[in-house]
Order: C-alpha cells, then structure tokens, then sequence
C-alpha cells in the first residue's frame, strides 16, 4: 500500500488519485462501492432499515438493478442491462424498452395488464394508459385507456382488429307514424324519435338530426315507408342545405318505399337529416315500421 493510501475496514481512500473505494482495497472510480446481491447492494438510500431503493450491480449478468424495500420486502422496479443497453421496468428487458405491470380493474369483469402511463404535463394533464391483456406468451389485446373519464377508447387483438367501443353511431326509428311530411319540402327532414341506440348522444330525436362531434368519414343509411302521396327521392340535409340523392325507387319511378347509403366527409358541429321528396304539396304521412322506416349514421374514421 502506498503512503499515500489509507485503508480502514471496508474503507479504502487513494489520496493521490481522489479515489474512494468501499468494500474494496483498491478504488477504480472516484467512487467505487462492492455489492452485487439482494442482500449487499451496492447503494442503499431510504428512511431506515427496512424502507428505500436498493441499487447493485448483479453478479449474474452484470445488470444494473434497482430495487424497491417496503416492509424488509425488496421488489425489483428497474433494469438496465449489460447487452444491448436494453432497459426493463418491472422485470428483465428483452427489448430496448420493456414495461411490466400489474393488474388494473376496469370493471368489475375485465383487469389487465397495465404497461405504460403516458401523461402530457407532470401537473396533471389529460392521462393515458397503454396495456396488455396477455399473459404467459398468449396474444391478448393491446388496449388504450382514458384514466380521466374512465374508460376504454380503443383495442386492438391479436389479429390485428382495431376497435373503438365510443365510436359515435346511431340507429333512430319513429315511434309512431308521422303525419307532418310535405313531399315537396326539400330541407324538412324526418324526427325519428326513438333511438335503437345512439352511442355518444350526438343523434337528437327531437329535431331528427345527428351532430358530428369530430371532423371525419361518416356513412349515413336511411329509409322511408310513406302513404298518401310516393317517395320519389331520398337525400341528406346537411346544415340546413340539401345534399345529391342517394335513392330513387323502383328504378326512378315512384313508389312508397326508399332506402340508400351515403358515403360523406363532415366537419366537427355539422348537422345530418334525412328527407324524403315527393312531387305533391298536399301532406301526407310517414309510417313507423322499423323494416322500412329507419335513420342510420356512423363515424368511420
């Protein structure tokens, strides 16, 4: 040992070289600190004995482990490993970034995999989870989690179907017949006031009309059993203003029945109808079935 070493226990100091080495006796880093197990980490810090984070250099591997004591119970919460720089939390990497978590309850019958928690400010911004229900190599789905309002907005499963359970769409029908129809009336469009379903609320049964909550692809699907006067032609109302026929019955003659589809782009706010054309004046009535009688709207994407 050089004079100018000073060795005392498990302390070691290099004074020539600005080294401090314990559990060594010898220092290769300014500071250089022995530990490679559970038990003898390398660096400790927490409150006392048997709370805080234990770091150490894992003998096996060369891996460095972080991990956390609660109770005197230690559990792993990160690894960066030796080959590849490859980071781990909650378990061993085998990619460059690998998340494990544990089980969160979405509902009473459906937990998963919690993977990673992805939120825009460290002041409470909007929060996203991402996950996975896989589990022991299966498939499972990945799935995105709205932890603000709460819910699910979108899965994908193993065969690569995407679905998003709040995608807006409606089925409206009439309750009763509607007697207020003026065949020749291009912007009236029909109050179907029942509502098969009406996934977001965006279809009003009282003005008949669905309102786009996003700009996108919709598809629009309607049909009208009329009496008293044909249906010569259907077509949507968008904003008050009247869009191309989608539907001509019976080849383009008249007739009491039409149904069609329309494919179209929409901006955030704007307002659908159906209306149903007729050559007459005279009023006439709109009947409730629910075979022929139906307004059908989608978001697409």
């Amino acid at each position: 040992m050089a004079t100018s070493d000073i060795k005392k226990g498990p302390l070691y100091v290099d004074i020539t070289n600005n080294r401090v080495g314990i559990g060594l006796t010898s220092a290769e880093a300014t500071l250089d600190v022995l530990g490679n197990s559970d038990v003898t980490a390398a660096l400790k810090i927490g409150p006392n004995a048997n709370f805080g984070h234990h770091f150490y250099d894992s003998s096996t591997n060369g891996d460095l482990v972080i991990k956390r004591e609660v109770s005197g119970v230690q559990t792993e919460t990160m690894r960066l490993a030796r080959s590849g720089g490859y980071v781990g939390i909650g378990g061993s990497p085998y990619q460059k970034l690998d998340v494990y978590g544990g089980n969160i309850a979405v509902s009473s019958a459906d937990t998963y995999q919690t993977s990673v928690n992805i939120d825009n400010t460290d002041t409470g911004g909007r929060h996203w989870g991402l996950h996975s229900t896989g589990s022991n190599n299966t498939a499972g789905e990945f799935r995105i989690y709205d932890y603000d309002a709460n819910v699910e907005r979108m899965r994908i499963d193993g065969s690569g179907r995407v679905t998003m359970p709040y995608q807006p769409s409606f089925w409206a029908f009439l309750n009763g017949n509607w007697g207020s129809w003026t065949p020749n009336n291009q912007t009236q469009v029909v109050p179907f006031d029942q509502a098969y379903h009406n996934i977001g609320n965006h279809y009003n049964g009282s003005t008949g009309l669905f309102t786009c909550p996003v700009a996108g692809n919709y598809v629009f699907t309607g049909g009208t059993y009329v009496g008293g006067s044909s249906v010569e032609q259907l077509w949507l109302v968008k904003n008050g203003v009247r869009q191309p026929s989608f539907a001509f019955p019976n080849a383009g003659s008249t007739g009491d029945r039409a149904v069609g589809t329309y494919l179209m782009r929409c901006s955030a706010n704007d307002t659908i109808g159906l209306c149903p054309y007729g050559s007459p004046s005279t009023t006439s009535t709109v009947f409730a079935n629910f075979y022929h009688t139906f307004f059908i709207g989608a978001l697409l994407g």
